[in-house]
């Protein structure tokens, strides 16, 4: 099909683009095209292409493939060029950049198949926002009898562009100055009168902006703009406004979020409502708190055991692994009312359901297995719980594409028929051996034969709570309660809620809480009298109460089977209301001027939570860990960091001290100042930097990220020798900044973690 596009060669922003693709050669048949109009500068990242359907459906096929191992007959000297060394800059790896976070909105567009008409004709308005530059529009052209394709170039711009340098984000009471410049390209020049304003979001700015400014033909000019953050967090959007010699009103939007990357603070306060009495949020709560904190309330049997101190706490955890997604979405399979009451962001609770499954099986090996960060295999036990959670959700409806479904299954089944003998295996194997069980048969794909042959003959092997109780859950699951009963007694007799938690690694992912909420969420699921859940319960909630006292957070494990448990166990509604309207769930997120009463007759549990950042500098501190944070220039000397001119490179070190031994999963974040950057997203190592030698970083890391904020690195360390990571970033906005504190986790224990001081820097010209 001959294609063609039409479009005006140069259109001004803030408006829409018409496009009209003719097609000719088609009488008589049905067309359908698409439109993508895209910035030319995002297309030459990758190199993109237009798409080309008739090269690639009707063009020369290379014949075949030929495998040769002599260097001999591989490069053929008969009229072979001479080869050369490649020199100078880095462009053939242009096609591996990645770009950095985005200040300004993205032009993309895309149409969606669109009909044409007899004529073989079609008009689409592009919508163009507040954008300056190159815009290619692609067409791509289809009926039955042939395909074609069309692109066009069109130059979007102002009078005057007007370009604006901004930092990614900024911290309350961080003062930055903005680059604002101004390039003249038509109309009349002269005098430009600029105004600024904020016009919405929830963060706030002080600023200033020269009033006016002289602007010659084709000419450029730059200005400073400063700005302060207030302590509202949340995006604050400007409007900039310049006004042309003839009256014309060009504008700039300017989104900056205000975000103090501190970890956050939680707070727990447990209180009783008497019948027919009510409270209201106590002051001391947010105390210290920075504005905008949240605060969420459980009712009920849900207080003892602080729901909504879990759910909190999923929701907002700053990373993504495989267990912490999997963990994030498992409660909302079941408790949708209550992720929606706790302000579940990004969607409703089955969105979020629907796009863990989908990030989860990006990271499902071709045997069917799932890494941690990655498409890997060999952890059988988290392999288990990712395949329990694609389990549990395709039972409640979601859509769980079948091929990775059954490729997770048939690896656990596969990983059970070789497993080495439960009487010769380790206490953590049998555990991730009698998970994969009992999600075996919940999908009818365990043998219950090996099932009952492994409780008559090896019960004492499976020596852990949660491995004895996944044991019993799979027998239930066939309907041989007693052998099942057995398992959960033999499960509730390891429990020993009691004892301080060991600095120890564990394979499962697992505490001694951890443990006790998933022998109740599978006691109670598996119906077995074997337990007390009345005892077990209340053991639980003096357990979560302590830690809370200790101010320990909770890991993503034990926070999830909190929440199962109590799903598993408690249903009816509270008898209360929230402002004068009766709750319909035991799990509610508090306005400020919150008001809750107690309309039923017996004393109502209430367990008041508030999570935000903190308002003053944080200290050093830690239990487990030492962090250290160190900074030196590129000629390796040694850098304060207060304040470094703009530009500068600064090589980051932090040092990670293990205060015994034992190991865990680490998670290891340092946010970055809002006036710096990454200046290059990789560990450094050893001879990276010839005046840093005897920096020995390490880079075995699991998981890596260089974002706009922060950095952040994975690993599992089990030695008690210390370790360093190393990275390189650049100062690059002028300003004062909040410096958040480094800080290392075991992601599993949270009680053992560690952070440095926080503090501030200065960027200067």
């Amino acid at each position: 099909l001959a294609a063609s596009i039409t479009a005006p060669a140069e259109t001004r922003p803030r408006g829409t683009v018409p496009v009209t693709l003719k097609v000719e050669g088609a009488a008589g048949q049905t067309v359908h095209a698409t439109v993508a109009a895209v910035d030319q500068g995002i297309l030459n990242l990758t190199r993109f292409q237009p798409p080309d359907p008739s090269q690639h459906y009707f063009g020369q096929r290379r014949l075949g493939v030929a495998l040769r191992d002599l260097y001999g007959r591989l490069i053929l000297p008969t009229g072979a060029p001479d080869g050369a060394l490649r020199e100078g800059g880095d462009a053939s790896l242009a096609g591996n950049a990645e770009a950095p976070p985005p200040t300004e909105k993205l032009m993309s567009w895309f149409s969606g198949p669109v009909m044409l008409d007899e004529d073989g004709t079609a008009t689409v308005e592009v919508p163009v926002g507040d954008f300056n530059g190159e815009l290619r529009v692609m067409a791509v052209a289809w009926s039955e009898k042939g395909v074609g394709q069309a692109d066009a170039s069109v130059l979007v711009r102002d009078p005057v562009v007007m370009t604006v340098t901004a930092p990614a984000f900024l911290a309350p009471n961080d003062s930055a100055r903005l680059g604002l410049r101004l390039t003249h390209t038509s109309g009349p020049a002269g005098e430009m009168r600029l105004a600024l304003s904020q016009v919405g979001g929830e963060g706030g700015l002080t600023y200033w902006v020269e009033p006016q400014v002289q602007l010659g033909e084709k000419a450029e000019a730059r200005l400073d703009i400063p700005v302060t953050a207030t302590e509202a967090l949340g995006t604050a959007n400007l409007r900039l406004v310049l006004t042309t010699p003839d009256g014309q009103d060009l504008t700039k939007e300017i989104a900056i979020p205000i975000a103090l990357n501190e970890s956050d603070i939680q707070r727990q306060d447990r209180l009783v409502i008497e019948p027919g009495q009510s409270l209201t949020v106590p002051a001391s709560l947010t105390q210290g708190l920075l504005p905008g904190a949240q605060v969420t309330a459980a009712l009920g049997p849900y207080a003892r055991l602080d729901v909504a101190g879990a759910l909190m706490r999923l929701a907002r955890y700053p990373y993504g692994c495989t267990e912490q997604l999997a963990s994030g979405a498992m409660p909302l399979i079941y408790l949708p009312g209550l992720a929606a009451a706790e302000g579940v962001a990004g969607g409703d609770a089955a969105e979020q359901v629907d796009k863990a499954i989908t990030r989860i099986l990006t990271r499902q090996g071709s045997n069917g297995g799932f890494g941690l960060w990655s498409a890997d295999s060999g952890d059988l036990w988290l392999e288990a719980y990712v395949t329990d959670f694609l389990s549990r959700a395709r039972a409640a409806g979601h859509q769980v594409p079948e091929t990775g479904f059954r490729m997770a299954i048939d690896n656990l089944r596969n990983r059970a028929n070789y497993a080495t003998d439960p009487a010769a295996a380790s206490a953590e194997e049998n555990a991730a051996l009698a998970y994969a069980l009992a999600v075996l048969a919940r999908e009818r794909a365990a043998t219950v034969g090996d099932l009952r042959y492994y409780v008559d003959t090896a019960a004492g092997s499976f020596s852990t709570p949660m491995g004895a109780a996944n044991l019993g859950a799979a027998l239930a699951s066939y309907g041989d309660q007693g052998r099942a009963d057995r398992m959960f007694a033999q499960a509730r007799n390891l429990l020993n809620l009691g004892a301080p938690e060991p600095h120890a690694f564990r394979a499962d992912y697992g505490t001694r809480l951890r443990d006790a909420t998933a022998v109740l969420a599978l006691a109670a699921e598996a119906r077995t009298q074997a337990v007390d859940a009345t005892d077990l319960t209340n053991q639980i909630a003096e357990r979560i109460a302590q830690a809370q006292q200790e101010g320990r957070s909770l890991s993503t494990q034990e926070s999830v089977w909190t929440v199962m448990a109590a799903q598993s166990l408690f249903g009816a509604a509270p008898s209360a209301t929230l402002n004068g309207v009766a709750l319909a769930q035991p799990v509610a997120s508090l306005p400020a001027d919150a008001a809750i009463a107690n309309t039923g007759a017996d004393a109502l549990e209430v367990t008041l939570t508030a999570a935000g950042k903190p308002a003053g500098p944080v200290a050093a501190g830690g239990k487990g860990y030492g962090i250290a944070r160190r900074y030196y220039t590129t000629d390796g000397e040694a850098l304060d960091p207060a304040q470094v001119q703009q530009g500068t490179r600064m090589v980051v070190v932090l040092e990670i001290a293990p205060r015994s031994e034992g190991g865990g999963r680490l998670v290891i974040a340092d946010p970055l100042p809002a006036g710096w950057e990454i200046d290059n997203p990789n560990l450094l190592r050893a001879g990276d930097v010839s005046a840093l030698d005897w920096l020995e970083g390490e880079t075995a890391a699991e998981m890596t990220e260089f974002r706009a904020d922060r950095f952040a690195a994975a690993l599992t360390w089990t030695s008690a020798e210390s370790f360093r990571l190393a990275y390189i970033v650049r100062a690059v906005t002028q300003g004062e900044f909040h410096q958040p504190a480094a800080s290392v986790e075991d992601m599993y224990r949270p009680e053992f973690r560690a952070w440095s001081d926080s503090g501030r820097v200065t960027v200067t010209p």
